[in-house]
């Protein structure tokens, strides 16, 4: 057996000789020791597997040391011995102190042996497990190191791979730019040559002694198209960047094929041949004019370009039901070369084109797709290897009654201006001018800016301004609406009128004045003339009725009549309500009804 070192404490010489002689020939290495106080210092040294602790020590008591021992070293085992304190409870309270096993002396020598074996062999199974716990917690650590230097392996190689992706992306970025700008230069320069060229026709018709004037109709008519193209392809960019906002609106669709067809004849030329078949009674839809203009601007274009030499482009459209969901099919096919499988699996991606580099941008049917999508229909495309192409539009039909149409007023008659101010804020000096000429022919006053320290300069010098017409984008850290909240916290009954290149659902909401209105860029002098109308008209005064009915549902019903011919209505539930609005001033004229209750039968005059 190999020593263990067993420190033996007793007071009594001849008990202490005797435990460690029993222990000494079972072949343990033995210390031996009278008192407490130096007892701890020999078990505080280390080197003792076990302590033979006598409870009764002249100077500490042996359950006071084994707590001492066992705080500063719970792997050391005591053995707690006792002449004195032999009852059951002696023998609790030692081991409720700590000590690993308690004997009642005198002590046999064949006890003492096997006890402190078992203690010593309970000792080693306990540094064996010890042990065990250390190894596996290097192993572990040693693993933990492993794997830590595998992460930065795996993330080194994930920031590799992150920056060839980011690389690639970058290069593809470019070739998709490249082919952008090639293709918006190439389509731009086509709308400039038209709007260019008949701007300089009309100069020299102009220079001329007599100038024909039908010529000069001819000319502007083609200026205006050209710019209508350039306005289609800044409504694809929109479009794809989600900057541009649909504005549906209930609309036959037969009329908007109808109204385009001599734009679209000017636009696919003399060697194209455009046919129309529209289906007598076709159904109302809720879609966005401009954009399903724009839509059948572009099928139209693209299939002019399928067809090289000549052809015919064919409209047709007719009312289906798919699904019992009732729909209205838009198609436009041509006799052109057709797309094979390839070319219609990527034929609504943005940007791809099979044209050359730089003749066309690639939005025309992401436009479409995204478009007809948008408004809750879906885009079907049918072609083959010489076969021709059609492209049928499916959008939902509109549950109800297309909306009468007022016939258009001419555009001078839309506002009188009523030698009203209005106060233009632009930064950009062609664009200001022109509003501003645009707004005196409407028979408006017009005082303008560049910025908005400009505008409020203006303001304090001109007190009879009515409007604030601004551009949101402006210079000099004061936009728009911040100008607008300027203005309005100076002359609250102001009305503003905005006016942007963008989307207003693009707009922070926070940027905005309450109850704002926009126009979009470019704008026409027909649509600024309504918006202004129906701004400054609004500031008439509309009569005011008294509606007095304690019925709820019948006040209600005659409160949404009298509102819908025109009058501005306050409600009263019964005499002591009206009498109370009356009393606040409101200047109205009374319809009474029969009032129950306690106010039966009394009635109001008008």
């Amino acid at each position: 057996m190999a020593a263990e070192c067993i420190l033996v404490v007793d007071d009594d010489a001849g008990g202490r000789y005797l435990k460690a002689h029993i222990l000494r020939r079972a072949g343990f290495d033995v210390a031996e020791t009278d008192t407490g106080k130096k007892a701890l210092e020999l078990a505080l040294g280390g080197g003792y597997a076990l302590v033979l602790l006598d409870v009764k020590l002249p100077d500490i008591s042996g359950l006071d040391l084994c707590a001492r021992i066992k705080a500063f070293d719970p792997s050391i085992l005591v053995l707690q011995t006792s002449a004195a304190f032999t009852g059951g409870s002696d023998r609790a309270a030692g081991l409720a102190g700590g000590a690993d096993a308690y004997m009642v002396e005198p002590i046999e020598p064949a006890e003492l042996k096997a006890t402190a074996e078992a203690l010593l062999r309970r000792r080693r199974a306990e540094d064996a497990l010890r042990q065990e716990h250390a190894d596996l917690s290097r192993q572990v650590a040693a693993h933990d190191q492993e794997l830590a230097g595998m992460g930065a392996r795996l993330r080194q190689e994930i920031d590799q791979r992150t920056y060839a992706e980011a690389a690639l992306r970058h290069a593809q970025k470019l070739d998709v730019l490249g082919q952008l700008t090639g293709g918006i230069a190439h389509d731009f320069n086509n709308v400039l040559a038209i709007v260019f060229g008949n701007l300089e026709s009309m100069r020299r018709q102009l220079a001329k002694p007599a100038p024909d004037l039908g010529k000069l109709q001819t000319f502007t008519d083609q200026a205006i198209l050209g710019a209508k193209r350039a306005l289609g392809v800044t409504r694809q960019l929109l479009a794809f960047s989600r900057r541009q906002a649909l504005s549906p609106e209930v609309i036959d669709v037969n009329a908007t094929v109808t109204n385009l067809v001599s734009m679209l004849k000017q636009v696919i030329g003399e060697r194209i041949e455009l046919e129309t078949n529209l289906a007598p009674g076709s159904w109302p839809v809720n879609v966005d004019p401009d954009q399903l203009e724009t839509a059948i601007l572009n099928l139209c274009l693209n299939a002019r370009d399928a067809m090289p030499e000549n052809g015919c482009i064919a409209i047709e459209t007719r009312n289906v039901t798919d699904g019992g969901v009732d729909l209205v099919s838009l198609t436009v096919g041509d006799t052109g070369i057709g797309m094979g499988e390839e070319v219609l699996r990527q034929a609504f991606e943005p940007f791809f084109t099979t044209k050359d580099v730089g003749a066309g941008t690639g939005l025309g049917l992401s436009q479409v797709h995204g478009f007809v999508n948008q408004s809750g229909g879906r885009v079907i495309i049918e072609s083959g290897i010489g076969r021709g192409t059609k492209v049928t539009l499916l959008m939902p039909r509109h549950a109800g009654p297309i909306p009468a149409v007022e016939p258009a007023a001419p555009a001078a008659a839309t506002h009188s201006g009523n030698d009203r101010c209005i106060l233009v804020v632009e930064d950009d000096w062609p664009v200001r001018q022109h509003t501003v000429g645009v707004l005196r022919e409407m028979g408006y006053r017009v005082v303008d800016a560049g910025n908005g320290r400009e505008a409020l300069a203006l303001l304090e010098k001109h007190a009879d301004i009515s409007l604030l017409f601004t551009d949101i984008g402006l210079p000099g850290g004061m936009s728009g609406p911040r100008l607008a909240r300027e203005v309005l916290e100076r002359r609250p009954a102001l009305k503003v009128l905005y006016t942007t290149a963008y989307a207003a659902d693009r707009l922070e909401a926070e940027e905005l004045t309450s109850d704002d209105a926009i126009v979009s860029k470019p704008f026409t002098y027909e649509s600024l003339a309504l918006k202004l109308a129906a701004l400054l008209d609004a500031e008439v005064e509309r009569p005011r009725i008294l509606v007095i009915e304690d019925e709820a549902m019948i006040r209600l019903d005659l409160v949404d009549s009298l509102q819908e011919m025109g009058f501005d209505v306050v409600e009263a539930f019964s005499l002591a309500d009206a009498e109370q609005h009356l009393q606040e001033g409101a200047k109205v004229g009374a319809i009474g009804g029969v009032l129950h209750g306690d106010a039966a039968h009394q009635a109001w005059g008008v």
